[in-house]
């Protein structure tokens, strides 16, 4: 009798971590459709030509000047930025802040971010230009 008691709740507690595995890997999928760039849409019109410089520092100053431009549910994972990107209109100036190990594909994510492109379904160059111009 223990022992069919002990299988029954090991059954219930392995189907609980199959779903939340099912779940974890459902999130982090996700994820990785948040972070691509919209390839096909063009930046915002009047998107100025910026100056990118590539600023090369600690992942803790990585992590100081980036945390705070991931999405919420990559905070809640325990994601950590390896690189962003800054954009200075007044000065035309786009600034990469990245880690020494930051793979090409993420210097090339944020030199787009540089060039006006957005993650698919957001707007924040058209956000960020509208609110430069507002403030002239």
């Amino acid at each position: 009798m223990t022992r069919v008691l002990w299988n029954a709740r090991f059954m219930y507690h392995a189907r609980g971590i199959r779903a939340a595995a099912r779940y974890v890997f459902l999130i982090l999928l996700l994820n990785g459709c948040a972070t691509a760039i919209d390839t096909h849409k063009p930046a915002p019109p009047g998107w100025p030509v910026l100056t990118v410089r590539d600023n090369v520092v600690t992942g803790y100053e990585v992590l100081r000047r980036c945390y705070k431009y991931l999405p919420a549910h990559v905070k809640l994972l325990g994601g950590i930025p390896m690189a962003c990107a800054e954009v200075n209109f007044a000065a035309r100036t786009c600034d990469i802040w990245r880690a020494r190990d930051a793979s090409p594909e993420i210097m090339d994510h944020e030199r787009m971010h540089c060039a006006g492109k957005d993650h698919p379904g957001e707007t924040w160059a058209q956000d960020a230009l509208s609110s430069y111009r507002s403030a002239l």
